[in-house]
């Protein structure tokens, strides 16, 4: 029992706070589901799994970890340790044995008051609602839908040729309309939400009208994304709520920043609750993503480094609600969106490049 009321509404579904486990490799087996559930996560969401189950495959560089990895440790001093290689794209038991798992695990949610997503990649709009009803069937309350992965298309379509592995992933985002199409297929097939991820942050900012689309023809209940390479990197003020333009080339640490101005441009043009996700580790991270629109909060890599990183996130939680007195994280929802965009230096971005050093000021100021 907490002292602050962490919970949030997203897609139907009443979390106790706004963190996730995003999709990955601990939520692969039961034992991973009920270690994500125990750390106090609103919800988790199941490894993708497909038609089938997809084995690993033959690791590509001589320094890839093994066994097996989904997230590689950027402290190890071997030559291609700094990045995933692609070979663990989709590894997963197949959607039967992950909705077994689903059914196993369901009275340890229930127990600790929170959910499990069932997440999968299809090859067809057909094997779409097939899953999704498998899912629902096993007690799932959602669904979310990996139409993102880059590598399982090309890697499973070599490894397996002739059984349709080239439609996985992003395959599906390829164009909007394909999107739509298999979104409203699961969607058609169950009664739960229906969550996926898919290149919203893209047509964001490219076609902004793909969204309402996809909205209208799928009727799906919410927008999942993570963050990748698109320029806009935005930093708030989380105790004034004002949005400030980040360096103009960031360093990978910079990729909080990323999402924070992802996650804003897409907020612009959906009225849809958003579940994102990017290297988010602190509460910092998560106060900013809500002030840009955010409701539902990804974690990955973080849990993979500290499990306790869930506990530390909501104790900090409650900590700066008491210190800005608020009841509610709905209060503070969106707030960054009234706000015009700065620059680093405080300035409209349209003024910095004009803007003078601040270290000149100061020597102009002791000439004076």
């Amino acid at each position: 029992m907490t002292d602050y009321d962490l919970s949030v509404d997203f897609a139907g579904l009443r979390l106790k706070n706004p963190l996730l486990a995003d999709a990955a490799g601990y939520a692969v087996s039961p034992a991973g589901l009920r270690r994500l559930l125990k750390s106090g996560l609103g919800a988790v969401i199941t490894k993708s799994s497909t038609g089938e189950a997809l084995p690993a495959w033959p690791r590509r560089w001589e320094w890839s970890p093994r066994p097996r990895v989904y997230w590689d440790d950027v402290t190890l001093p071997y030559p291609h340790s700094k990045t995933m290689d692609g070979t663990e794209a989709l590894i997963n038991p197949g959607y039967k044995r992950m909705a077994s798992y689903i059914k196993e695990v369901k009275p340890l949610a229930d127990e600790l008051d929170a959910y499990i997503i069932g997440s999968f990649s299809p090859r067809s709009e057909q094997e779409a609602a097939e899953i999704a009803r498998e899912y629902e069937k096993a007690g799932a309350s959602a669904i979310h839908m990996d139409l993102v992965c880059s590598t399982a298309a090309s890697f499973r379509g070599r490894q397996h040729p002739s059984k349709g592995w080239e439609k996985l992933g992003n395959w599906w985002s390829e164009t909007p309309e394909r999107a739509a199409g298999v979104m409203k297929a699961a969607k058609d097939a169950v009664d739960i939400p229906v969550v996926p991820k898919s290149f919203f942050l893209t047509w964001a900012k490219e076609r902004p009208e793909a969204i309402k689309m996809i909205e209208e023809t799928s009727r799906i209940d919410g927008l999942a994304v993570h963050t990748y390479s698109i320029p806009g990197c935005v930093w708030i003020d989380i105790f004034r709520g004002k949005p400030y333009a980040y360096p103009k080339y960031p360093s990978m640490d910079a990729i909080v920043a990323l999402t924070v101005g992802n996650t804003m441009n897409l907020a612009k043009v959906t009225k849809k609750p958003i579940l994102t996700a990017g290297a988010i580790s602190t509460v910092s991270d998560v106060i900013q993503l809500i002030m840009v629109g955010g409701t539902a909060i990804g974690l990955c890599r973080a849990l993979y480094k500290d499990i306790h990183v869930v506990k530390q996130i909501c104790d900090d939680l409650e900590s700066y609600m008491a210190s800005q007195t608020l009841e509610s994280l709905d209060e503070i929802r969106g707030i960054a969106l009234k706000y015009p965009l700065k620059g680093p230096s405080g300035l409209a971005p349209e003024y910095e490049d004009q803007a003078v050093p601040l270290d000149q000021v100061k020597e102009t100021r002791t000439r004076k």
